[in-house]
C-alpha cells in the first residue's frame, strides 16, 4: 500500500514538473518586435546561420531571457511553431496593442504637455503603444524614436 501512494506520490510530481515546462515552453509572456530584423538558432547568431525574418509589429511569445546570453531572448512566432533568438533590445515586453493617429500629433519627452516636443507624427501613420499613463500614451513611432501623444489624436485597431 505504502509503495503505490509513494508511486503516486511521484507520478504526480511529473506531472506537475511536466505541465510547468509545459507553460514556459508555450510563452505566458506576449511581446511585439520594435525593428525589422532576425530570429537566429542559437544566441548572438552568426554569419552564415539560417535565420527567419521578423517584421517590426510583430507579435511573439517571449520564452526565456537569460542574463548570461548578453541580451538575447528566445521568442516564438505566432505559427507557434517558429522559435529562436532574437536581440532584447528589439522587443517590447506586452502584448501588441496598434494606433492609428487620425490627426498630427506632437511627440512629447514626457506624458507632459510643457514638456519638450521631439517631433510632430503625421495623421495616418501606425504606432505602437508602450505604456499609458491616464491620458497619455508612450509609443514607438519606429526603431528608438519613442514618446508621449495625448488622448484625441488616434483611434485604436491594427492595419
Amino acid at each position: 500500500m505504502k509503495k503505490i501512494a509513494i508511486l503516486s506520490l511521484i507520478a504526480a510530481s511529473l506531472l506537475v514538473a511536466c505541465a510547468s515546462g509545459q507553460r514556459q515552453d508555450t510563452g505566458d509572456d506576449a511581446g511585439v518586435v520594435l525593428k525589422d530584423t532576425y530570429i537566429y538558432g542559437k544566441p548572438g547568431g552568426s554569419v552564415g546561420e539560417s535565420k527567419v525574418r521578423v517584421n517590426r509589429g510583430e507579435g511573439v511569445s517571449l520564452l526565456k531571457s537569460e542574463e548570461g546570453q548578453n541580451g538575447w531572448a528566445q521568442v516564438l512566432l505566432a505559427d507557434r511553431e517558429t522559435k529562436g533568438w532574437i536581440v532584447e533590445k528589439y522587443l517590447h515586453r506586452g502584448p501588441k496593442i496598434e494606433i492609428r493617429l487620425t490627426q498630427n500629433a506632437s511627440l512629447y519627452v514626457r506624458p507632459d504637455a510643457n514638456s519638450k516636443i521631439e517631433s510632430t507624427i503625421v495623421s495616418g501613420t501606425y504606432v505602437l503603444v508602450l505604456k499609458q499613463l491616464d491620458d497619455w500614451k508612450k509609443v514607438s513611432v519606429e526603431y528608438e524614436k519613442e514618446g508621449w501623444i495625448n488622448s484625441g489624436a488616434y483611434t485604436s485597431g491594427s492595419r
